[in-house]
């Protein structure tokens, strides 16, 4: 019998299953999971790279039985970047590849990684974990808030989700995050191998740029990021059209 579908959420920087609150509740009788990201995942500090997040996550969710050839991978920011390099992964593996991967804010292209968050990465390696803590609930959140439009109960959610912040984590995972390379060729070789990806983002995203390479993707017209909570119709469409692809 051939495998049933497999829903895979991955969340991005400093965000938690809460990002997929939307998600869960639409998919989660269908086994959408939001996986938690290895401890000391692949290669030894300081090289932990995206690579070795990703080959320690595989590791897992082969085990679990949530990865194969009918996975659905969804990838949010950082999360992309983990969904693209399992992806690429399971070809050098010659394993069964995932059968779409939906990007959300994702980044798709190492130039999405821009100057400014690798200068915000290496200032926070400056700061002591209740520091960095503390300005995310008291400093980032609320502001953040106020330019993305949330209404009250989407800034009371990204306030509880910045102060379960995870410091140590973060720290680790945004290092990876400035080591990772994915490019025109790399995704060449995922379309080569029936790897669907569809891809959301806003043309003006505050966080990440879209992607400038010749990437197919539907642009939201304004300024938002976390689509997940803003565009939830329309991400939950696309997570629909890609489950469609998998059965």
């Amino acid at each position: 019998m051939d495998p049933s579908p497999s829903i895979v959420l991955l969340p991005g920087l400093g965000a938690n299953r809460r990002l997929f609150a939307p998600q869960l509740e639409a998919f989660g009788d269908r086994g959408a999971v939001v996986p938690d990201w290895p401890e000391r995942p692949g290669t030894v500090e300081p090289g932990l790279d995206v690579d070795g997040v990703a080959a320690s996550l595989g590791r897992d969710l082969r085990a679990a039985g949530r990865l194969h050839g009918d996975t659905v991978l969804v990838g949010f920011s950082f999360g992309a970047q983990v969904a693209l390099s399992l992806a690429r992964q399971a070809i050098e593996r010659d394993d069964a590849c995932p059968r779409a991967i939906v990007l959300v804010s994702g980044l798709r292209r190492t130039s999405q990684l821009t100057r400014r968050f690798r200068l915000q990465v290496a200032a926070a390696s400056l700061l002591p974990n209740a520091a960095i803590g503390w300005a995310a609930a008291e400093l980032v959140a609320k502001p953040f808030a106020r330019a993305c439009g949330f209404d009250h109960q989407q800034t009371l959610e990204l306030q509880r989700m910045a102060a379960e912040l995870d410091v140590p984590q973060f720290r680790r995972l945004a290092r990876a995050a400035c080591r990772w390379r994915f490019e025109d060729d790399d995704e060449r070789r995922l379309l080569e191998a029936g790897v669907r990806i569809l891809h959301l983002h806003s043309a003006r995203d505050p966080v990440i740029p879209p992607p400038t390479a010749a990437c197919d993707f539907e642009a939201i017209e304004e300024a938002a990021h976390l689509l997940t909570w803003t565009h939830v119709d329309r991400v939950n469409q696309m997570m629909a059209d890609a489950i469609g692809e998998a059965k």
